[in-house]
Order: C-alpha cells, then sequence, then structure tokens
C-alpha cells in the first residue's frame, strides 16, 4: 500500500508540474499584435511633395457607408497635421459635375481632376465588401466587415503615378482587429459598423505617417 500511495503522489505531482510548466510557457509568449495594414509604397513615392490630398467620394454597393468611410478617413488624414486636404464640398462637386466614377479614373481624369482642385495627390477607391449585423438577437447577429481597395495617385504633369495602394479587408471578429481597441470597446466593435469604420480609417491613417 505504500507504494500504491507513492505512486499516486508522485503522478500528482507530475500533473501539477506539468500544470505550472506550461503556465509559465503561456505566459512567457509573445503578446498577439495588431492586425498589420496590407499596404505599401511605390519607389516613385516622394513625401515632400506631397502638401495637399484631395480624397474623391468612395465606390461601393452600401453608398452610406462608403460616404461614412470617406468622412472618416478625411478627419484622420487631418488629425495627421500633415496634409492639407481639399474641402470636401469642392470634391463632391466637381465629382458630381464630371460624373467621376471612383477607382478606375484614367490618367487624362487625374490630371484634370488634380488641376482643378489644386491637389498634390489624390486618394480614392471603394468598399468592395461590406457586412452590416443585421439581426438584432446577438445569437444570429454577424460581425460587422470592411473590404477596401484604395490608391493614392500623384498629379504628376506628365504621367500621374500610384504611389500608395491598400487593398485589405478588417473582420470584427479577428482577434488581431480586436486589438486596435481596448477590451472594454471590443463589445462596441463586434456590434457597431460605424465605430469599426472610424477604427479602420484610423489605422489607414496612420499608414499615412511618412
Amino acid at each position: 500500500m505504500f507504494f500504491t500511495y507513492t505512486f499516486q503522489f508522485t503522478a500528482c505531482l507530475r500533473s501539477v508540474l506539468l500544470f505550472l510548466l506550461l503556465l509559465a510557457l503561456s505566459g512567457c509568449q509573445s503578446p498577439l499584435k495588431n492586425k498589420p495594414v496590407n499596404s505599401g509604397q511605390s519607389v516613385f513615392f516622394s513625401p515632400d511633395r506631397i502638401r495637399t490630398i484631395a480624397v474623391i467620394p468612395l465606390n461601393g454597393a452600401n453608398a452610406k457607408r462608403a460616404r461614412e468611410m470617406t468622412r472618416e478617413l478625411t478627419v484622420q488624414i487631418l488629425q495627421l497635421n500633415r496634409f492639407e486636404v481639399v474641402d470636401h464640398y469642392k470634391v463632391a462637386t466637381l465629382v458630381e459635375d464630371e460624373g467621376l466614377e471612383g477607382i478606375d479614373l484614367s490618367d487624362t481624369l487625374v490630371k484634370n481632376i488634380s488641376n482643378k482642385l489644386k491637389a498634390d495627390a489624390i486618394l480614392l477607391g471603394e468598399i468592395t465588401s461590406f457586412q452590416e449585423p443585421e439581426s438584432p438577437y446577438p445569437i444570429l447577429r454577424k460581425s460587422p466587415l470592411i473590404a477596401l481597395s484604395l490608391r493614392i495617385v500623384t498629379s504628376d504633369p506628365t504621367e500621374p503615378k500610384t504611389i500608395w495602394s491598400l487593398n485589405d479587408t478588417f473582420d470584427s471578429k479577428y482577434r488581431q482587429v480586436k486589438q486596435y481597441v481596448s477590451r472594454s470597446e471590443r463589445g462596441k466593435l463586434a456590434k457597431d459598423p460605424s465605430f469599426l469604420i472610424h477604427i479602420v480609417a484610423k489605422e489607414i491613417a496612420k499608414t499615412f505617417s511618412f
């Protein structure tokens, strides 16, 4: 019986030691990082030449959210205190008058827009996908999601060049996206599309901090 108790005690001790080891290893793991924004800069990029940006209204099947993202991007770019942004109403009027269609603008149109708005660069693009929570019931509610395709084009007098581009998806249910906000705000992120737009615009604008 003595050997039985000794064996049981040894097995229990091993279990405790294994638990403590696993606990220690979990504490040594690197903290989860924020989702990196999938954007890139061109070799033609010269930040010193960009002082004024015109934000063209984004396209997208969800017109309300496209307008919302356009406004948020404008606000977040201004808060960088790095660029001047062409007045939104001036841009909107030109877009309406010219019947412009977002991301597939020709080089000629880009030059014309730049000249008329007196902008060094133009930010344009579209919301390629947007998921609304839809259901008021938590068990049926989908997590807000936004996917975007954006680019910045210079107003080069000879040949406009794309100097920055982004193609990315931000799903509020993903852990790396949740890392953008504090723990107390994660519930809001999971059910409020406007809050997701605000946070995503803020993260995108950070890539302009050149």
